[in-house]
């Protein structure tokens, strides 16, 4: 017996192995912390420009409303202009 053979049936190792070990599978979730910080950075990104977004809209929201306002006070104050000068009816007639 020398150190090539096996101490349970004294065969060669080149013939046959006796298995010693038992393997299981286990599964595991392994997380790079170089690409989870991409993603996280990504979608801080995605939730600024979201962020701007909404705020723009917003604006543009008011923005338009002052406009319509300022459009029906012109329109009102024009009229009244128009109801109370006496240059204009005097040039009406003509």
């Amino acid at each position: 017996m020398n150190g090539t053979d096996c101490r349970q049936c004294n065969c060669s190792y080149e013939v046959h192995k006796h298995v010693v070990h038992e393997y299981t599978v286990v599964k595991k979730s392994v997380v790079n912390v170089n690409q989870q910080h991409k993603i996280d950075n990504e979608q801080d990104a995605i939730d600024q420009i979201n962020d701007v977004l909404q705020q723009t809209k917003q604006i543009n929201q008011e923005l338009t409303d002052e406009i319509n306002t300022i459009q029906e006070i012109s329109a009102k104050f024009a009229y009244i202009l128009i109801e109370h000068s006496t240059t204009v009816s005097f040039f009406l007639k003509y």
